[in-house]
């Protein structure tokens, strides 16, 4: 049995070196760190230029289509490919769209119930990798459709089943 000290030890020193290694990178290859910080600064653009596709796809919703949505697959890429108005960059309003509040309520009670759960059982390393996880999908869905394009989006899933699972019945063998 390893004491709770020795956890936050072994898992500080992973952080540490995962964050010295990625600062090594940064420094190592300028042209990466020109690219991080490039990316950075035109957030802010590439929201602004998203902008006008959320309202229309917003303001296209009647009062059932607010409430329950227009249908999964109603507002993706290859509808507007066929002349229909598609959510170009945005998981959130895609999942609007298509699932109207009741669904977004939904999705958003999963993901918050899943957070909470995962801080109230005994922190491991893997629910604080599945956490990462599910914060670094979460922040990359505010701008593009992360879960319509990413061959890995199912592991956003996963992370999200491991904070939900119950300790007494499933464990990882180490």
């Amino acid at each position: 049995v390893v004491s709770g000290l020795a956890k936050r030890k072994r898992l500080t020193t992973i952080f540490l070196i995962l964050g010295g290694g990625f600062v090594g990178i940064l420094f190592y290859k300028r042209e990466f760190l020109q690219r991080v910080i490039l990316r950075v600064i035109n957030i802010s653009e590439a929201v602004n230029e998203r902008n006008d596709n959320w309202i229309d796809n917003l303001m296209n919703l009647d009062l059932v289509g607010w409430i329950f949505g227009s249908g999964l697959g109603s507002k993706s890429h290859q509808v507007s490919e066929i002349g229909g108005l598609g959510v170009y960059d945005s998981s959130y309003i895609q999942i609007l769209t298509e699932l109207g509040l009741v669904g977004f309520c939904l999705f958003v009670f999963c993901i918050i119930y899943a957070i909470l759960k995962a801080r109230r059982k005994n922190m491991d390393k893997y629910s604080l990798i599945s956490l990462v996880i599910m914060f670094v999908f979460l922040v990359q869905a505010i701008g593009s459709n992360v879960w319509e394009f990413q061959i890995i989006s199912p592991l956003f899933w996963i992370a999200v089943g491991y904070c939900l699972h119950n300790n007494s019945t499933f464990a990882i063998e180490t």
